[in-house]
C-alpha cells in the first residue's frame, strides 16, 4: 500500500508541474522566458526564438483566409481580405 500511495502522490505532483510549466501566464511564462534567454545567450541567437502567442494565432487567422479566398477564387467567387 504504501507504494501505492508514493506512486500516485508522484504523479500528482508531476501532473501539477507539468501544468505550471505549461501554463503561459505566471509561472510558465516566467519558466519559458528564462529557457529561451539562457538558450539565446549560450548559443548566440537574438530573441525571441517564437513569436509571442498573440501574434502567432493572428497570422494563423490570415493564413487561413487566405487559403479560403484561394478556395473560393477557383470556384469562381472573389473575395478581399483585409
Amino acid at each position: 500500500m504504501g507504494r501505492e500511495l508514493e506512486t500516485q502522490v508522484l504523479e500528482n505532483a508531476s501532473k501539477f508541474v507539468w501544468e505550471l510549466i505549461l501554463d503561459n501566464n505566471g509561472m510558465g511564462k516566467e519558466i519559458n522566458q528564462t529557457v529561451e534567454r539562457v538558450f539565446c545567450k549560450l548559443s548566440d541567437h537574438e530573441p525571441p526564438l517564437f513569436p509571442p502567442q498573440e501574434d502567432a494565432d493572428d497570422a494563423n487567422v490570415k493564413d487561413n483566409a487566405r487559403e479560403e479566398s484561394r478556395a473560393e477564387k477557383e470556384e469562381g467567387r472573389e473575395v478581399k481580405i483585409c
